[in-house]
């Protein structure tokens, strides 16, 4: 019984290596053929108006090839927790694909989306290649540690991609041994990821200034305003999203019109700034150059993108959405440096709309520093009981 059991536990560490060390090499690929295909975009324009064609060419190959993956982070996420449908193959290529097309052709989204997605088709096919899956204790481990290592390796953020593969779930009851195989996941993919290429954000580290009662008030405001901005992200994304589908029944012409609707909203209000991952929203939302209105263009140009069944990501918009609204807030009068008003707003509405706090306070840490920790226990609860129960991942919402 011993023998078989140390067997068990070699097998499940040969797993979870073979999962960290394809997501690293994945991630790695993915981010750099995103700045590719962003750079492409950039010096070509024009190809903003073949997105309604690049919309029905995405939905069609997720009707005719899979349409389950369809579901995207949700199933990943519910698999996680042990539901029946398991993750099919066919969603790596077919997010991978989707995403890098949306990105190309001017859409608005971001990239953890895909990120997550592969990392639980990755988990789905050696899960079943080494026989784990008879066991919904293991299958669930190593769903985990792929969600863990997709994450972990898009952001560089190993610490936050365990918890996120926690929280994110709603999972609670592994085996033991799982804590230190997922923190292993997270760090291996990490590490062979930035080996083979992959690059990260280096954000500014936000320093723990004296607190007045000033800074108590503005740190308030700013959760009460980061967690409406978070409601605002997710009520307008679920409601667009039955507007269209109760408006249009066939998703090819969902995924047309919305990206006819999307060319119309940029081209009418000069939105080229906030196609594609529009990385340079950081720059500004960190500095005196942030337009007031960033944050709403953003969500705007993001939902729309979604919305209309566009493959990528919410967590890097909601980033910027977050830091964007934090630099606004202190041109207004919030007595907050810019660094951390933008970090804490980044953070907050990132945590609010993911509904995943505690990954938040680890998330905060790691790219800003502990200096943001005290700030962050004030900003993220207000704007976690702000946004309500609203989240970008529904299947948060529907536990069994």
């Amino acid at each position: 019984m011993q023998r078989q059991q140390v067997s068990l536990y070699i097998k499940l560490f040969f797993s979870v290596t073979l999962i960290s060390i394809i997501m690293g090499g994945l991630a790695s690929f993915f981010l750099n053929s995103l700045t590719l295909v962003n750079d492409i975009r950039l010096r070509h324009s024009w190809l903003l108006y073949l997105l309604p064609i690049g919309g029905m060419i995405t939905r069609y190959c997720y009707l005719k090839y899979d349409k389950m993956a369809a579901e995207g982070v949700n199933l990943v996420l519910k698999r996680a927790r042990g539901h029946q449908n398991r993750i099919p193959i066919g969603m790596l290529p077919l997010a991978l694909f989707g995403t890098l097309l949306t990105h190309l052709l001017g859409g608005s989204a971001g990239r953890e989306g895909t990120s997550v997605q592969m990392g639980g088709a990755v988990a789905e096919a050696i899960t079943t290649r080494f026989g784990l899956e008879k066991d919904k204790r293991y299958q669930r481990l190593l769903m985990m540690t792929g969600i863990a290592a997709g994450f972990s390796a898009t952001f560089g953020t190993p610490l936050a991609g365990t918890f996120f593969a926690y929280e994110a779930p709603r999972y609670r009851h592994l085996p033991k041994i799982q804590p230190l195989l997922i923190i292993y996941a997270s760090f291996l993919s990490n590490m062979i990821g930035e080996v083979v290429g992959a690059t990260h954000r280096l954000y500014p580290v936000v320093n723990l200034d004296r607190i007045s009662l000033q800074t108590l008030l503005s740190l308030v405001i700013l959760g009460i305003l980061a967690g409406t901005v978070a409601f605002l992200f997710t009520f307008s994304l679920t409601t667009l999203k039955k507007v269209y589908h109760d408006l249009i029944s066939k998703p090819i012409l969902i995924s047309a019109i919305g990206a006819v609707i999307l060319i119309f909203i940029i081209t009418l209000f000069k939105l080229e700034d906030y196609q594609g991952l529009s990385l340079q929203l950081f720059d500004r939302a960190f500095s005196e150059q942030s337009s007031g209105w960033d944050f709403l263009k953003k969500l705007m140009t993001t939902v729309l993108t979604l919305a209309a069944g566009f493959q990528g990501g919410e967590v890097t918009p909601l980033f910027e959405i977050g830091a964007s609204l934090g630099n606004v807030l202190v041109h207004q009068g919030l007595t907050l440096s810019i660094t951390t008003a933008a970090a804490c707003g980044f953070i907050a509405v990132f945590a609010s709309a993911a509904n995943i706090p505690i990954t938040g306070f680890i998330m905060g840490i790691e790219l800003f520093g502990w200096g943001i920790l005290p700030y962050l226990f004030i900003v993220i609860p207000i704007s976690y009981l702000i946004s309500t129960s609203r989240t970008i991942y529904t299947s948060q919402l529907t536990i069994q």
